[in-house]
C-alpha cells in the first residue's frame, strides 16, 4: 500500500539538445527545489522559466530550498502534495503562515488561517481529493477537476486518508 504522507512522487525527465542539436535527455532525476509549507504540504518545483517567451537553451532545473513566488517575467511548474489532515509535521497557524507568506498576506475571520501570494495558479487534481478552503466557502477539487486562483485568500484542507497531488503553472500576478 502507497503511503498517505507525500514526498518523492515521481521523476522528471527533461529534453533538450546535444551539442549537435540532436534532441537528448538533460536531466532524468527528482525535482530538488522543494520546500514543505506550514499545513506540511511538500511542494516541488519541477521547472522555473524566469522569463517569457523560453528559449530551447533555457536552464529552469533549481535545487535548494524553493521560494513561494513566481519570476516576475517568468513562470514556475509545480507539484503540490498535500497530505491528509493530522499528517501535517506543523500547523498551518497565522504565525506559521505569516513566516513563509508574509504578515499582510494571512488572513481570515472565522475558521481555519488563509494566505495569499501575488501570484495566478493554475492547477490540476491528479489523484486524490482536497478542500480548497476560501473566505466565503468551500469547493471539493477532485481527480481530473482544475482551479485557477488569482491572488485569493485561501487554504487547503485534506479529510481523506489518501494525499492529494496537483500539477500547478504558477505566474506572478501584478496588482
Amino acid at each position: 500500500m502507497e503511503s498517505s504522507i507525500p514526498g518523492e512522487v515521481g521523476r522528471r525527465v527533461i529534453v533538450g539538445r546535444d551539442a549537435d542539436g540532436r534532441s537528448c535527455v538533460l536531466h532524468d532525476d527528482v525535482s530538488q527545489a522543494q520546500t514543505v509549507r506550514p499545513n506540511g504540504a511538500v511542494v516541488q518545483e519541477i521547472w522555473r522559466q524566469e522569463r517569457l517567451p523560453a528559449h530551447v537553451a533555457d536552464d529552469g532545473t533549481r535545487e535548494g530550498e524553493m521560494t513561494p513566488m513566481p519570476p516576475s517575467y517568468g513562470a514556475s511548474i509545480r507539484l503540490f502534495n498535500l497530505p491528509p489532515d493530522g499528517h501535517a509535521e506543523t500547523e498551518a497557524d497565522p504565525e506559521a503562515l505569516a513566516s513563509a507568506f508574509g504578515q499582510e498576506n494571512v488572513g481570515g475571520s472565522s475558521g481555519p488561517a488563509l494566505h495569499r501570494t501575488a501570484s495566478l495558479y493554475v492547477a490540476t487534481v491528479v489523484s486524490g481529493r482536497a478542500y480548497l478552503v476560501l473566505e466565503t466557502t468551500e469547493v471539493l477539487l477532485r481527480q481530473g477537476d482544475s482551479l485557477v486562483l488569482p491572488g485569493s485568500m485561501h487554504t487547503w484542507r485534506n479529510p481523506f486518508p489518501e494525499a492529494a497531488l496537483m500539477v500547478s503553472t504558477v505566474f506572478y500576478l501584478a496588482e
